[in-house]
């Protein structure tokens, strides 16, 4: 959030003589140096990863409603991420992953097959992180599913535009983004899975999906 803070600040400076001014008003070097600390370098350094992470986003977009793709892919275009293609079932998602070299796949989980397509992705592009769009709060079955599935971040219906821009750009820098109630589920699992009845002579043993999911929740 620093990061992103940073970025708002440095988009709105004034001009660098004006800046000048201002700092030795307040007491501080107008070259930009706050001293041992380095506060607004650091910050900008942590503006500028992310800012690459931005520009490094290649998104698929895979919804079968056209209607909901397109405004996906025009917002998203506004917003400087690069969509790459765009699908909405199984022979186009094939068709889109082709030399698309994708890095994030966007997928509403109103469509049809979603299930089906987050596997397929996976196993057609799996260098690529998905994020699933619209899951519902209630539905634990398909966010375990999503997990077990390897999905690296979450969408709810109540989530807004701004914050899916952000959960774009921070799966893209390699973030796995976990929301509470989506935890609450995944911790939930695996305490029922620890409170089975296991065989004297073995300890639990967890497959590696919810080793993963684990991995996620630490």
């Amino acid at each position: 959030r620093t990061g992103r803070v940073a970025l708002r600040l440095i988009s709105s400076a004034p001009p660098p003589d004006s800046l000048a001014v201002n700092r030795t008003a307040a007491g501080l070097p107008p070259d930009g140096d706050d001293g041992p600390h380095g506060r607004i370098t650091e910050s900008a350094s942590e503006g500028t990863v992310w800012h690459d992470a931005v520009a490094a986003a290649r998104v698929v977009i895979i919804d079968d409603c056209a209607l909901f793709r397109e405004i996906l892919v025009s917002i998203l275009a506004s917003r400087g991420l690069a969509v790459a293609s765009a699908a909405w079932d199984l022979p186009s998602l094939v068709a889109a992953l082709e030399g698309a070299n994708a890095n994030v796949m966007l997928l509403n989980m109103a469509t049809r097959g979603s299930r089906l397509l987050i596997r397929a992705a996976n196993d057609m592009s799996p260098g690529a992180r998905i994020i699933v769009v619209g899951l519902p709060e209630d539905d634990d079955e398909t966010i375990i599913a999503c997990a077990e599935a390897g999905v690296a971040g979450y969408h709810m219906r109540g989530d807004s535009l701004d914050e899916l821009i952000t959960l774009i750009n921070d799966v893209a820098a390699g973030q796995s983004i976990c929301p509470p109630r989506v935890s609450a589920v995944l911790l939930r699992r695996l305490s029922n899975l620890a409170a089975q009845p296991q065989p004297a002579s073995r300890d639990l043993v967890l497959t590696t999906r919810e080793t993963q999911i684990l991995k996620m929740l630490e």
